[in-house]
């Protein structure tokens, strides 16, 4: 999504907000992670790009959505006023904002802004689409080592098939929570700016935003077919 922002402190702030999101993963009963994992395959690596790509998209899209006081937190009160006051502040709702703001002030025209946003759609459609690809083919292969460690007999091979698919579980969930943010972002806008199917004027945007949750929900299906069988 096209917003810029006009402070450098505050992209320093909201890249250390976004590895405070990547350190989340660990167990907070002891400390320790549940099991390492790291991507073995090519598409597994390609997943973690994608997801990490989702991710990244909606937290730079919402840095200029913060709150004063959440901004304010941020470079006074360090790495957790930032985290704090992006939470309380309503983080998509500010991202929403600032994502229609932006679209006003670079197209003066409705008819434009309107256009942007179906071309902006049609951008993260294509982008969801391609991590949905992604995800049947480590689907695909998870399945196939699950199979493999089952029928050898071997307990240890089962259980370390069980971790590794387990980690690309964890990574397509990532994918997912990204791109319902994003949802929630367009969704937004799409208020805003009174997007409505019934209207020709808004039609194409509409359309897409369809065409975005069909994806979403493909997604999920394929999360929740590997997790039946883990």
């Amino acid at each position: 999504m096209a917003v810029r922002f006009l402070a450098a402190r505050l992209t320093a702030v909201l890249a250390a907000f976004g590895l405070l999101l990547s350190a989340c993963s660990f167990d907070p009963g002891n400390g320790e992670r549940a099991f390492a994992w790291e991507p073995e395959t090519a598409e597994e690596r390609r997943l973690r790009q994608q997801a990490e790509a989702l991710d990244l998209t909606i937290v730079e899209g919402g840095v200029a959505g913060f709150t004063l006081g959440a901004v304010i937190g941020g470079l006074t009160g360090g790495l957790q006023g930032a985290f704090t006051g992006a939470r309380l502040g309503g983080f998509i709702g500010s991202a929403s904002g600032a994502y229609v703001r932006q679209l006003q002030s670079d197209f003066a025209d409705r008819e434009r802004q309107l256009d942007q946003l179906a071309l902006d759609l049609e951008m993260n459609n294509r982008d969801l689409e391609a991590a949905i690809a992604t995800m049947r083919a480590v689907l695909s292969q998870q399945r196939a080592k699950l199979a493999a460690a089952r029928a050898s007999g071997n307990p240890l091979a089962v259980r370390r098939a069980q971790e590794q698919a387990a980690g690309s579980l964890a990574t397509m969930n990532r994918a997912v929570e990204a791109a319902t943010s994003r949802q929630s972002v367009l969704g937004e806008a799409r208020t805003l700016l009174a997007v409505t199917s019934d209207n020709p004027a808004t039609a194409p945007a509409a359309a897409r935003y369809g065409a975005l949750a069909d994806r979403i929900s493909a997604m999920r299906s394929i999360a929740a077919t590997l997790t039946s069988e883990i």
